[in-house]
């Protein structure tokens, strides 16, 4: 009878339309984002509990600012006065990529000052003058990408397209 596989034909129909969502996921941190360093994409995880359960989530400890990118919000240093934001450097518009501004500052012998209006630099000092890399503030408004969320909207409809295609109906 049309019954006799119906339970296989579900679980296989699934876990097609899970992979389908989870793999829409990905394209909307894609479509979002430029990739540094793939820890964003990579904390879109996807847990298959069973042959019809399974979750899509973001693993907040391998990417701690992944609500915030997707939602907004301000942001605030934790353990320092300033957050610094790299400035593209004069000589070729790009500043070096570095795994702290403390590795930056004992890397490129940078100094810290404050600018005739008031603001904080961390610069580098030359003979006839200064080169800012970075640049200190309180906090930064970070915009909402909703790369999750409307990730997650369109993974939905992409399950539900997929599952029931499978299904034939």
């Amino acid at each position: 009878s049309e019954y006799d596989n119906f339970d296989e034909k579900v679980s296989d129909a699934f876990n097609e339309a899970v992979n389908a969502a989870y793999k829409e996921i990905k394209f909307s941190v894609l479509d979002n984002f430029t990739r540094r360093t793939g820890r964003l994409l990579d904390s879109v995880m996807l847990d298959e509990e069973s042959e019809t359960s399974a979750s899509i989530y973001v693993d907040s400890d391998s990417a701690p600012y992944a609500a915030i990118q997707d939602i907004g919000g301000e942001i605030q240093p934790r353990n320092a006065q300033y957050l610094w934001i790299p400035l593209p450097i004069a000589s070729n518009g790009i500043t070096p990529i570095y795994n702290s501004v403390r590795e930056a500052i004992s890397t490129e012998g940078l100094r810290f000052i404050i600018s005739k209006l008031g603001s904080p630099l961390l610069v580098k000092k030359y003979k006839n003058g200064i080169e800012p890399w970075y640049y200190g503030t309180r906090s930064v408004f970070i915009p909402a990408t909703n790369w999750f969320s409307d990730g997650f909207e369109n993974a939905e409809r992409v399950f539900e397209d997929v599952f029931f295609g499978q299904l034939g109906i």
